[in-house]
């Protein structure tokens, strides 16, 4: 770029969530909740560039998002409708992972 001076920062375009699995897992596995449109090459480059993590294994599974019928008033059901789909992605860590215990009670 002319006339262009300074550092260069390229922003990620992909939304990533790290989530709780419903089952018990590992302590050097982690999920995450991705957009449907990343792939387990994207989602491994997203994770070592950014957050400098090692990661060892992927894999993935969409998830159809869930019916759900509107209701109205007097009820009466309105149109049925879907939730948005999104994918799961299981990472198998190089070094084990700990959650952070933020809401935890007294």
């Amino acid at each position: 770029m002319r006339g262009f001076k300074g550092i260069r920062v390229l922003l990620p375009e992909w939304k990533v969530l790290m989530v709780r699995s419903p089952k018990k897992l590992p302590v050097d596995e982690v999920v995450f909740r991705i957009q449907p449109n990343m792939n387990k090459v994207e989602l491994r480059s997203y994770l070592t560039q950014i957050y400098g993590v090692g990661v060892e294994k992927v894999n993935t599974k969409n998830v159809l998002g869930r019916k759900v019928r509107s209701r109205l008033a007097g009820g009466v059901t309105g149109p049925e409708y879907r939730k948005p789909s999104y994918k799961l992605a299981y990472v198998k860590l190089t070094e084990p992972f700990v959650m952070p215990k933020l809401f935890e009670r007294s």
